[in-house]
């Protein structure tokens, strides 16, 4: 058993050039069955271990070769904050569940509360259209927390499930019974989600 000490590095100089060497000190027990650090627990020596580490030019060698190699190949970085915040209150409120319970089923795996919510992060940052949404939706941290892969992301799924909300068919139906022309915009009034073309 020996004791844990921190090491230094020391200069050792031979006629006009300073060498560097790692020096660490620590004690080992002489039984190596022995154990313990007080009094009585058996004898113990003193070791030195010795590195040599070469000149002050041979270490800044050194240290510049490594840096070049610790550099990452690839970079990549995730938006996080006012995605993670409004799924932070999305969460407090329990949004998703809520609408899970109002429309239940999945669409390609992924539940209508999810396809809402991202939607709804979407809209209120970024503002991507459905055919990019899963290429946005690689760009935020929420794949990590929602463990949705943004392959499944396409428009086509999306309009699968807002048509399990309310479909354009019954948006036209509901303006024709309101007075108003299929096509003619809705007013105030009534609500409804609509993605970006």
């Amino acid at each position: 058993m020996e004791t844990k000490g921190t090491g230094t590095i020391i200069a050792r100089k031979r006629g006009n050039r300073k060498y560097y060497y790692y020096s660490r000190s620590y004690r080992v027990k002489v039984d190596p069955n022995a154990t313990g650090k007080t009094r009585g627990s058996g004898k113990s020596k003193v070791v030195t271990r010795q590195v040599y580490l070469g000149t002050a030019e041979d270490i800044l060698k050194l240290i510049e070769e490594a840096r070049k190699h610790q550099e990452p190949k690839k970079v990549s970085s995730r938006q996080f904050g006012l995605p993670m915040a409004l799924f932070e209150v999305s969460e407090r409120i329990g949004l998703r569940d809520i609408i899970n319970r109002v429309v239940p089923g999945k669409v390609c795996g992924i539940t209508p509360g999810d396809f809402v919510l991202i939607a709804a992060i979407n809209r209120a940052g970024n503002h991507y259209s459905r055919a990019k949404i899963g290429r946005w939706y690689k760009t935020v941290s929420l794949e990590r927390f929602q463990k949705i892969k943004a392959k499944k992301l396409s428009s086509k799924a999306f309009w699968r499930v807002f048509d399990r909300i309310i479909s354009e068919r019954e948006i036209k139906e509901e303006k024709v019974k309101r007075g108003y022309e299929p096509n003619e915009k809705l007013d105030t009034d009534y609500a409804t989600f609509r993605l970006t073309e």
